[in-house]
């Protein structure tokens, strides 16, 4: 009895000693450490000081908030505050105030300090956001300090950057990228290792760089940014020119608001968003190679309030934006876009080159112009209550490489025109274009593109006008409601 009764219990504690294995096994280790701790699918916040960093692994995002790092990860000999080995792209948003702080750590003989830290080549770290990051490796260690050091590529998009003097300050084997930041401090004690990079990408020009030989930044001097400031120890640039131009003057941190005729335009560039209130623009910028009335070298939204112009006889485009252009409002907004065919783009919106174009206004959109009205890559995107129209002399109304068009709006009064043109909206040969408008899907054939390529498109409550501009019959203008679908061209 006894035995039986000593072997039922060795079972049951054999049994109770293995379930820790079994629930570790059900937990997934990812390759980031913040603060000393490593993230798993069983603990995606971390407490640093009084903020917190959270990983997201289905979009690989880490977000930083107020964030206070001050114990270290060791691993390769190398301390961090932040280590990553991903293995691919980690994008980290930056919001609030946060500190990496490893002055105070205690390191066994020969460690090296690193404030931020990645050893994998495919582990490119995007910093993005309007937050800042502080970092300070000072420490008694006797392996070298580094404020940040990587095997790939390291962006900064408008995200501030203060390092303390360290050893070396920004060894990247990758490239530095460097955008729309406010300030980006850097010191190191051996000057051939300030920016150490296979390539430093920024625009200078809309930064004030001072530099100095001396680590602590005593007698900085304006950079006459010729050469590469790798040559010095201390680094520090400001941000003084914004990448927006309107009738042909800059934002900058001195200048927010430009007029325009009678009216303003406002830029705020916190929110990327560029105000126009009753604003007549009839100049151009010469930025780059381009020639527009408004020009942006990141993403904008723009707020229509009052009565809106934009007419340029001689130009590139009315709009021009790299990245995403957002139209919101309840004011009106007139482009009209070169008179005779010449060298110039001519186009009303532009952005084919990145991102999408979201049209959400209750004023009416008037687009007139010699090339294409609205070109883009990803898609056109039509909400709100505003009446649309868009027209092309010479070109194509819409104009889409590789995305949509999509009305999602109501009770909108919606015209493309291509007036000689090859036709109205253009998919971009190779891919097909979704035409969408509410539930119910018909088709035709795109003139002059391949036979698999068709417009798709479904129909809310509209009044839809179709131009053929010389391809065919035009039939006359339809109201369409819930649940009908419109007649279509013959052509």
């Amino acid at each position: 009895m006894k035995k039986r009764l000593l072997s039922i219990i060795l079972s049951m504690s054999m049994c109770i000693s293995s379930l820790p294995m079994l629930v570790s096994a059900s937990v997934t280790e990812y390759n980031l450490w913040v603060n000393g701790e490593r993230f798993t699918s069983r603990k995606l916040k971390i407490e640093c000081g009084d903020g917190i960093a959270k990983f997201d692994p289905n979009s690989n995002e880490l977000t930083l908030t107020n964030a206070t790092i001050s114990s270290p990860y060791i691993t390769r000999g190398v301390a961090s505050g932040i280590c990553v080995d991903i293995g691919e792209e980690l994008i980290v948003n930056v919001v609030g105030t946060n500190n990496i702080d490893l002055s105070d750590a205690v390191y066994e003989s020969g460690t090296y300090a690193c404030g931020i830290y990645s050893f994998n080549s495919d582990s490119a770290i995007t910093l993005k956001g309007g937050g800042s990051v502080s970092i300070d490796v000072e420490s008694d260690c006797s392996g070298q300090t580094y404020s940040i050091m990587t095997y790939s590529d390291l962006t900064f998009d408008g995200v501030s950057l203060n390092c303390a003097v360290a050893d070396y300050g920004i060894f990247i084997s990758g490239d530095l990228i460097l955008t729309d930041i406010d300030e980006f401090k850097v010191a190191s004690r051996k000057s051939n290792y300030l920016l150490k990079s296979s390539k430093l990408n920024c625009d200078f020009s809309d930064y004030r760089v001072y530099v100095s030989n001396s680590a602590d930044g005593k007698d900085a001097e304006l950079w006459d940014k010729e050469g590469s400031p790798n040559e010095y120890k201390y680094i520090s640039m400001e941000l003084i020119n914004y990448g927006v131009w309107v009738n042909g003057e800059q934002f900058t941190r001195d200048i927010t608001e430009i007029k325009c005729g009678d009216g303003t335009a406002k830029y705020n560039r916190n929110k990327k968003e560029l105000t126009l209130n009753n604003a007549v623009i009839t100049e151009t910028c010469d930025i780059r190679y381009f020639s527009d009335g408004i020009h942006s070298k990141y993403p904008l939204n723009i707020i229509v309030e009052g009565t809106n112009s934009i007419e340029i006889d001689d130009g590139d485009d009315g709009i021009y934006a790299d990245g995403n252009i957002t139209l919101r409002g309840t004011g009106s907004l007139d482009i009209t876009i070169g008179s005779i065919i010449n060298e110039k783009s001519n186009c009303g919106i532009f952005n084919v080159y990145s991102g999408s174009i979201l049209i959400d206004m209750d004023g009416k959109l008037t687009v007139k112009a010699v090339n294409n009205g609205i070109a883009t890559s990803v898609g056109v995107f039509i909400e709100g209550s505003g009446d649309i129209e868009v027209e092309s002399l010479y070109s194509i109304a819409i104009a889409v490489t590789k995305g949509s068009v999509v009305l999602n709006g109501e009770n909108n009064e919606i015209k493309f025109t291509s007036s000689k043109g090859r036709q109205t909206v253009y998919n971009g040969i190779t891919y097909d274009i979704d035409f969408v408008v509410g539930d119910n899907i018909d088709k035709y054939d795109v003139e002059g593109a391949p036979e698999e390529s068709s417009l798709k498109y479904t129909l809310k409550t509209y009044n839809v006008t179709f131009d053929m501009g010389g391809h065919g019959v035009a039939i006359d203008n339809q109201i369409v409601k819930v649940d009908k679908t419109i007649d279509k061209p013959d052509d």
